[in-house]
């Protein structure tokens, strides 16, 4: 499968830090944003079809990323269900680790989901006065919930769903007012563990689950 790759450039952001609070170096301010998910390129293996009379494999949902080399990009590998990996805040973007999920159905799925758990370490949105805070100890959280359908009446041998972004922006940890803060501020995740549970459906009522373990270092 021959997919485009949509290219980010990085955003150089700034901001002040409250004495008595840890600044999170690496990762940028964060904005609450519903995204819309993109799927990437418009080639055959993307494309809707009418939906057979029988399936009987289920979709195969497997993720790939790149791993960093020297100052840029090396290899491309696959994560299986079940397996695991790690990623540094500053390897995080679509240009760099761009770490998709794929759910694949030769004769084609009609749907397909991508849900969160996170757990790990949050800081605020900066305030008015450009400061942000850390939140105490361990905090929970997700991103929204991603879903793909196929138009009515077809399927779609593919879906893609990309986890950058929304590991590095979106995964809302609540809102808190701790000790040191002058008001109740939204929280965001930068570093932990993200549990993502990915979850396809063929034609014919085929489904797969799959689960994969994203660590961020916290730093």
């Amino acid at each position: 499968m021959q997919l485009s790759e949509a290219i980010m450039k990085a955003l150089g952001r700034s901001r002040r830090v409250k004495r008595g609070a840890v600044y999170r170096r690496g990762v940028g301010p964060v904005v609450a944003v519903a995204v819309s998910v993109m799927l990437m390129g418009s080639v055959s293996t993307c494309e809707n079809n009418s939906p057979p009379s029988s399936d009987s494999t289920p979709p195969k949902i497997y993720i790939l990323k790149f791993e960093k080399s020297g100052a840029g990009r090396g290899v491309q590998t696959t994560v299986n269900s079940g397996g695991q990996f790690e990623v540094g805040a500053y390897w995080l973007g679509e240009s760099k680790a761009d770490i998709r999920v794929y759910a694949d159905d030769d004769s084609g799925s009609k749907w397909a989901t991508v849900t969160s758990a996170f757990s790990g370490k949050c800081s605020s949105k900066p305030g008015p006065d450009g400061v942000s805070y850390i939140g105490q100890g361990l905090l929970s959280g997700n991103f929204p919930d991603q879903r793909q359908d196929a138009p009515s009446g077809s399927v779609r041998e593919s879906f893609v769903f990309h986890l950058d972004k929304l590991i590095e922006d979106e995964t809302d940890c609540g809102w808190y007012k701790f000790a040191n803060m002058p008001d109740k501020r939204q929280f965001f995740a930068y570093g932990g563990t993200w549990n993502i549970t990915a979850v396809a459906e063929n034609c014919c009522g085929g489904r797969t689950t799959a689960t994969f373990k994203i660590v961020v270092p916290i730093t």
